[in-house]
């Protein structure tokens, strides 16, 4: 059998590797990944160890490839590279970002190549289980502006069908009949019925943490508190977000508790008050931490707003706690997931 992943993120790089590590390591497993972040030399490497060929594209990061010039640039040239990687027929292929044109593209041409192929979802972090803020920006603004988007997908360039959907969420894409999930007992609507769940299993989890990321020296002793800080602009009311963080740290330091700051891969700003607090290195995922602090796990503590660094954290058996419920957003969703994992809302 013979197995594409599409991905993004290291997030979606630790299911991609578990899974082939796991349940698929008799297959052959390929990887097209869209570099959205900061990609190391060492990750590199793991990931060609992981997986039996790998395409590395540009995509969106850093910030000055996430513009509408450069995109004229680079959306041909990593589509010419596509195409000539996709030399054999696949039997399952495996996408997350199903919004993206490229993205659609690619599973248009797996599908010319085998019409039996099997076309499923994988879990992006939180998305299956609670929605994030809506924030719409740049064509998603406007309706019309979404139209005329559709009609430059679907009918100038070809993607035809394959831009269709069940419903206007990631994971949408009418093709993708399947959603390989953590926790599909505790998964959504659309996603519950709309798609056949299938669990990636603890181990499988476990299986593509450790094969991305090798434990490491990190300088964050006992009694910590590390941020596992969202992309600032996701935050619907900044403003509440930094009044509710300043008040934590300020807690937290007087508690004598050593504070360490992760920020997302892609982050680009910071705000003031993070000053004085120690920063981890953001092109690394914040899984990577987790796997070198597992042997003082119960000493630390991993507190956010509503990254999926979260969930992880839990998942590993580590002090979880989110602020979520200072944020001045309401999400009953978020809530009852994070009430379901046993992470504590403050």
């Amino acid at each position: 059998m013979r197995n594409l992943f599409i991905c993004h993120t290291q997030a979606q790089l630790i299911l991609a590797s578990g899974l082939s590590l796991g349940r698929f390591k008799d297959d052959n497993n390929d990887l097209i990944l869209f570099v959205d972040f900061e990609l190391k030399d060492n990750l590199r490497t793991r990931l060609k160890d992981t997986f039996d060929k790998v395409l590395f594209l540009q995509s969106i990061y850093p910030v000055e490839y996430n513009t509408i010039k450069a995109k004229i640039k680079w959306y041909p040239r990593d589509w010419a590279l596509i195409k000539g990687f996709l030399t054999e027929p696949f039997d399952r292929a495996f996408a997350v970002c199903d919004w993206l044109l490229l993205v659609q593209k690619t599973l248009q041409l797996v599908f010319k190549a085998n019409e039996q192929v099997e076309l499923a979802w994988l879990e992006d972090g939180i998305t299956a289980y609670y929605k994030d803020s809506d924030i719409h920006k740049g064509m998603d603004r406007y309706s019309i502006t979404m139209a005329l988007r559709r009609f430059v997908a679907r009918d100038l360039l070809g993607v035809g069908s394959f831009y269709d959907r069940d419903f206007s969420e990631m994971g949408g894409l009418k093709p993708l009949k399947k959603a390989y999930t953590c926790y599909p007992s505790a998964v959504r609507e659309p996603y519950k019925s709309n798609r056949t769940l299938v669990e990636i299993t603890d181990e499988e989890f476990s299986l593509g943490l450790l094969s991305m990321y090798p434990k490491t020296q990190i300088d964050v002793s006992p009694n910590s508190v590390i941020l596992v800080i969202d992309k600032l602009d996701r935050y619907a009311h900044p403003e509440m977000v930094k009044s509710s963080l300043r008040s934590f740290i300020n807690q937290c330091r007087t508690e004598g508790k050593n504070i360490v700051c992760k920020f997302h891969p892609r982050e680009t700003q910071t705000w003031d008050i993070f000053d004085g607090c120690r920063e981890l290195d953001r092109s690394v995922g914040i899984e990577s931490t987790y796997v070198s602090l597992r042997e003082i796990k119960d000493s630390i503590t991993i507190a956010g707003i509503k990254s999926t660094g979260l969930m992880n954290a839990k998942k590993m058996g580590f002090n979880t706690i989110s602020l979520f419920l200072r944020s001045g957003e309401e999400n009953e969703n978020l809530v009852a997931f994070y009430k379901c994992l046993g992470i504590d809302l403050i």
